[in-house]
């Protein structure tokens, strides 16, 4: 039902999705330009952290490449959410409005044949 069709209700949503994409965004600009953080985050785990000596004993460009690829897949996502949202402001905003074309149509024919 979309916010029983009041447009400015969605708003407050829309904003709140861009700003979680907007620091999303930034957390995959902090891993690609300080990859290294990655690990140091890992060796702060507990010691009983599943897989935490896996990830340790990893290439740190294909653990980089791998988060990458998973940040990507989740903004793809994030960002197909923030695109239905917007859609949807704009349906319940053009059904509201106003601005609805008319259709005139006359009939002036008449009859020639008298």
């Amino acid at each position: 039902m979309a916010c029983r069709q009041h447009a400015a209700w969605i708003i407050p949503f829309f904003c709140y999705q861009i700003f979680d994409f907007t620091l999303n965004t930034l957390v995959a600009i902090t891993v690609l330009v300080y990859p290294n953080s990655i690990q140091e985050y890992v060796r702060q785990l507990p010691p009983n952290f599943p897989y935490r000596d896996d990830v340790m004993s990893m290439n740190p460009t294909c653990l980089v490449l791998i988060i990458l690829l998973f940040i990507s897949i989740i903004l793809t996502f994030k960002g197909y959410l923030i695109s239905c949202v917007w859609n949807c402001y704009r349906y319940i905003n053009g059904r509201n409005s106003s601005d609805v074309l008319v259709y005139v149509t006359s009939n002036d024919s008449t009859d020639i044949n008298m």
